[in-house]
């Protein structure tokens, strides 16, 4: 008898326990998260291979309970094949380094662990093309501000799948390292993001700290 009592005792604290676990988002914590891309195809029939590589890592700091600021990192490499004339493959490689900020505010609670939130973004991007012939790399810079929306779902109190919506607004600049080049500015105010999200946004692995 005492030892059953013993068992559902240690059953109920170790339960109350997990129900008590914090999935709350706090002034101080840190956050940390990533986001992979890799794509890769083949056309067999030319012979022709592409690739294409991305790694973006943030790191942000809650200023308050719902409002983190941070710094937005990102490095990109693609690889390309394309059929020119003669049959030949036209080669080239394109590397790109991002660096920027941004401000995170979560508007959302549905659960404990479900937590939406909007973002501001600003980034600068530099960007390099190779050809396999002979030809000069071309340079590219290029900035960027962007407003979009999110969600975060805590596996743990420490650890998140989130998911990107996408961009909902935005402004850029780009120009390519060239003499008499000119810069291309655009602005954008994509409403149909609510609409194929699914196909514009993008999963992440969140941490916090």
């Amino acid at each position: 008898m005492r030892r059953t009592l013993l068992t559902i005792a240690v059953t109920a604290g170790l339960t109350s326990m997990l129900q008590a676990q914090e999935f709350g988002l706090n002034k101080g914590d840190i956050l940390l998260e990533g986001q992979i891309n890799i794509h890769s195809s083949k056309d067999k029939n030319a012979d022709l291979k592409n690739s294409y590589f991305r790694f973006s890592p943030k790191v942000g700091y809650f200023l308050s309970d719902k409002f983190a600021v941070g710094v937005d990192l990102g490095f990109s490499k693609t690889n390309r094949e394309e059929l020119g004339t003669n049959n030949n493959i036209f080669k080239s490689k394109y590397n790109e380094f991002k660096v920027g900020a941004f401000g995170r505010y979560y508007f959302l609670n549905i659960g404990e662990r479900f937590k939406a939130y909007s973002e501001l973004n600003m980034a600068y991007h530099q960007g390099k093309t190779t050809m396999a012939v002979d030809y000069d790399d071309v340079k590219s810079n290029y900035f960027a501000a962007n407003g979009g929306i999110g969600a975060n779902f805590f596996l743990t109190k420490n650890v998140a799948l989130g998911y990107s919506f996408g961009n909902i607004i935005g402004f850029s600049t780009s120009k390519i390292d060239e003499e008499g080049a000119k810069s291309k500015n655009q602005f954008y105010l994509n409403v149909n993001s609510f609409n194929n999200f699914f196909e514009t946004g993008q999963f992440s692995l969140t941490f916090k700290l």
